[in-house]
């Protein structure tokens, strides 16, 4: 709604002008090049009030200055970046009164500041200046030199105070999205260049169907499964496999920060909005935008930011905390948990909405117990990964440490056998990763094997690993099994291994 300050203006700039305003509203909505938007704010400006010059001058970040940072007219290259003291001239006294003046005779204002003029050897005979404000704060001036067709008069001063508006717009928008563009960037460096899901089994099998079916669409993904099993991973391979890859993926854990803070993370907060909110923040989503947001443990959300978190599912709006400003995301949501939400649900905890709006695709990330038949391909894995960073090798597994490895039922799942694998390469000997190198507990917390086909499986695995490490020298991977070179054929033709 229009308020009579606003409708006075306009009568004041009149209809022509205005149509200028909207065309650098329309300039500001198009472009994010501050130095082209204020360029064009400023041409117009100067125009529009049939001037000489103008400059748009700005406070230093420490204050004890005033720098023109944009300027037109015929001395606009030589005072372009020239500064003066904090206070000085008639754009110091607008910045320290925080109200725009005209002075129609410099010569006989106080306030003026001639040096400039006469640095330049510039005759100036009128100034009107009015103040840039950007949430209340004063951060400089738009300052207009000689009117060509004698003084300034009121109606300049309205429109004048129009142009600056339009030019903190342009500042504010300018200053967020470099903010934004420097989070997005850190964001990005957090993505590693590869990710690798392990597992050929038909469970696994299942897991990489589904992320390769949905990773090309942009529905809310709900993954289930116990903590260990890779939850956070495969919604990174739905990322990096769809159209959004080129932009953030970030990851919050949902249970890792209390209610106020977890709010502020995910939508950000306006300076103000709480205690220790001393400037705006811009939140997960909105630096998300196009990207895709991991909510992992998101049965634990507070019923507050359930609602909140719906209507961005919901609406694809948000706004941040103390703030009024409705802003977009197009973010794509992956959320993950552990808990029974059907449960919770019924405890009251989770609300049913929201569940079925999350849920619109499950993936289902199974145990590791319910998968063994990829631990040897794991093991194979997590060692190249941990020789890499740790400088240490180790060629093979002893049978019997195998045996251990896939009789234990790895209630942390990968997660657990990864710390294993860890702990028994940094306290273990030699280049053969034995059963006396594993932890007492997975030693002793066994269930026995009950079919041999996971010995074959490892057992098939050490073998093309020793063909591979021979470049296909059968007498020499014979030898670094420790079996003749007449069962290594044998073996070669039960399991159809390749030899290069």
């Amino acid at each position: 709604m229009e308020t009579k300050e606003t409708t006075e203006l306009f009568k004041d700039i009149g209809k022509t002008n205005l149509l200028k305003l909207f065309e650098i509203n329309q300039i500001i909505n198009s472009t994010l090049d501050i130095t082209e938007v204020l360029e064009r704010v400023l041409k117009t400006a100067s125009d529009v009030l049939n001037s000489e010059a103008s400059s748009i001058i700005l406070i230093e970040k420490n204050a004890n200055y005033l720098a023109f940072k944009t300027v037109t007219g015929k001395k606009a290259n030589e005072i372009k970046n020239f500064k003066i003291k904090a206070g000085q001239g008639i754009a110091g006294w607008v910045i320290n009164e925080g109200k725009p003046t005209i002075s129609n005779n410099v010569q006989e204002d106080k306030r003026w500041f001639g040096d400039i003029s006469k640095k330049l050897n510039y005759p100036t005979r009128s100034i009107i200046c009015a103040p840039i404000k950007i949430r209340g704060k004063i951060i400089g001036v738009i300052e207009v030199i000689n009117n060509k067709s004698g003084n300034f008069d009121d109606k300049d001063l309205s429109l004048l105070v129009a142009f600056t508006n339009q030019a903190a717009i342009a500042i504010e928008n300018a200053r967020l999205h470099n903010e934004m563009g420097i989070e997005v960037k850190n964001l990005k460096t957090q993505i590693p260049q590869s990710t690798k899901m392990i597992g050929s089994g038909n469970k696994m099998k299942a897991v990489h169907e589904l992320i390769n079916t949905v990773a090309g669409t942009d529905s809310t993904i709900l993954i289930r499964g116990e903590s260990g099993t890779g939850k956070e991973l495969a919604a990174r391979m739905i990322h990096i496999k769809s159209p959004r890859k080129h932009h953030p993926f970030i990851c919050i854990n949902c249970s890792a920060l209390p209610e106020t803070l977890l709010e502020s993370e995910l939508f950000g907060h306006e300076k103000g909005a709480f205690t220790g909110a001393v400037a705006r923040k811009i939140g997960r989503f909105e630096l998300c935008a196009k990207g895709t947001i991991f909510l992992d443990e998101i049965g634990t959300l507070s019923p507050h930011i359930q609602v909140k978190l719906l209507r961005v599912l919901q609406e694809k709006e948000f706004e941040r905390v103390g703030g009024t400003e409705t802003i977009k995301s197009e973010a794509r949501i992956i959320a993950a948990t552990n808990e029974n939400l059907e449960k919770a649900i019924e405890e009251g905890r989770f609300r049913e909405d929201l569940y079925y709006r999350v849920k619109v695709i499950e993936l289902y990330m199974p145990p590791l117990r319910e998968h063994k038949e990829d631990i040897p391909d794991l093991l194979t894995h997590l060692i190249e990964e941990q020789t890499k960073s740790m400088g240490k090798v180790i060629t093979s597994i002893e049978p019997r440490a195998m045996d251990i490895l896939l009789s234990y039922n790895w209630h942390g799942n990968i997660r657990e056998l990864k710390n294993t694998v860890e702990r028994a390469m940094v306290l273990g000997t030699g280049k053969i990763l034995k059963a006396e190198d594993l932890p007492a507990e997975i030693r002793t917390k066994r269930t026995p094997i009950t079919t041999d086909w996971m010995l074959k499986s490892a057992e098939k695995n050490h073998i093309e690993k020793a063909v591979q490490y021979t470049t296909g020298n059968k007498s020499k991977a014979a030898k670094l099994l420790g079996i003749s070179r007449n069962r290594l054929d044998r073996k070669v033709k039960e399991y159809n291994i390749k030899i290069c």
